[in-house]
């Protein structure tokens, strides 16, 4: 059992510590959820088993617990505290997410740019810019501000002071700007904004490519950018999240005068789903956490939430395109390679954003929706087909 401490209070108190997040984990509402918070927190107290310092196990405790608290308010079905815990699962933060940025970066074809300084090229090169990397820059969904970056600022950042421009009347007043600035502002402008990047899950090939080349004649072909990328069951990590967020068949309630009063319809599993969510996710209170049977019928979450905060990871999960042209179309080629561009693109599911207001919308309407808002009386009139109220 991992201990950050010598003495025995101290160690029973990590002890108690690591078994209660363990315990919250195993109540996440699907599996892929419960294998990656058992190993995070498993790794994470793995790793500060040999920590020497009272003062910094004591730090690392203090972090945990208030990680204790996010996971109990995630399983009461908090909204916050849900969003959070898939953004760690699905790589929009954390360790996760480092990894996807570091697998888009290292692409052996970028070629280098040029130094700044002759005198010391190793040192003064601006940042590399990868195809797949100018795509998602250039996708505003792609980044969490939501405004897009072109080619053009990447080459020549807009926090370059005018002196950069030898040419220019503040240089010549001024003098030139120093070369060792001007890669530093490079570096500094390059680094800030790829911070403000949402990485992609997976990437697409599509078109077809002839045997004996880099790829598969498969036109939409998945490759996951992550080793891990898959879930216990095997299942990809995209696929699984699209299948999440997507709403099942609607099930209409029978006639009225053969059933009486009409009722909601239930939401019915998915049927190619492995490990779903099922009809009522359980929902644990925070006082609960230690002594509380598994046995017992705890509060309930609908399938509509959990999938509804499917939709909003899917909407900062952007895919990318690796499009090729047909060979027949004299297409240049690299080694084995044909050429290509890169292409940007969100999931049908995902839950968009009105350009001019600014805030999220569902998808189109369905019966079952129609049915649960007529139900609540949110509506002053029902709904007809298409979303549009009736007169």
């Amino acid at each position: 059992m991992p201990t950050l401490g010598v003495s025995y209070a101290h160690r029973k108190k990590v002890i108690g510590l690591f078994r209660s997040l363990l315990r919250e984990s195993y109540r996440l509402p699907h599996l892929y959820l419960r294998a990656f918070w058992r190993a995070r927190i498993s790794d994470a107290f793995k790793r500060n088993q040999k920590l020497e310092s009272i003062e910094l196990a004591e730090r690392k405790l203090t972090s945990w617990g208030q990680e204790l608290r996010r996971l109990r308010a995630a399983n009461r079905g908090e909204h916050l505290a849900v969003k959070r815990v898939l953004d760690f699962a699905y790589g929009r933060r954390g360790k996760l997410r480092q990894e996807l940025m570091a697998r888009i970066q290292s692409d052996p074809s970028t070629p280098e740019r040029e130094p700044l300084i002759p005198a010391n090229p190793s040192r003064s090169r601006p940042p590399k810019l990868p195809q797949s990397l100018t795509a998602l820059f250039n996708f505003p969904p792609a980044r969490t501000t939501g405004k897009s970056i072109s080619p053009a600022q990447l080459h020549n950042p807009p926090t370059l002071p005018l002196r950069a421009d030898p040419h220019s009347e503040e240089a010549r007043l001024l003098g030139p700007l120093s070369l060792r600035r001007e890669v530093n502002i490079h570096w500094k402008y390059f680094t800030e904004e790829k911070s403000r990047i949402l990485p992609p899950l997976e990437m697409r090939m599509t078109e077809a490519i002839p045997d004996g080349k880099i790829g598969t004649k498969d036109p939409d072909s998945r490759v996951s950018l992550i080793k891990r990328g898959v879930n216990p069951d095997g299942t990809p990590l995209f696929e699984m999240l699209e299948r999440l967020a997507t709403p099942p068949p609607p099930k209409l309630p029978r006639r009225a005068h053969r059933r009486g009063p009409e009722v909601l319809p239930e939401n019915p599993h998915h049927s190619q789903e492995i490990n779903a969510v099922p009809k009522e996710v359980p929902v644990l209170p925070a006082t609960s956490v230690t002594r509380t049977s598994h046995a017992s019928k705890p509060p309930t979450r609908s399938l509509r939430f959990f999938r509804r905060r499917y939709q909003e990871i899917l909407a900062s999960t952007p895919i990318l395109h690796y499009v090729t042209t047909h060979p027949a179309d004299n297409v240049s080629q690299v080694g084995n390679v044909l050429e290509g561009k890169y292409s940007v693109s969100l999931s049908p599911h995902a839950l968009r954003k009105s350009a001019t207001l600014g805030h999220p919308f569902s998808p189109p309407i369905t019966d079952e929706d129609r049915i649960w808002l007529e139900k609540s009386g949110a509506l002053a009139r029902p709904i007809q087909e298409g979303g549009k109220r009736r007169s």
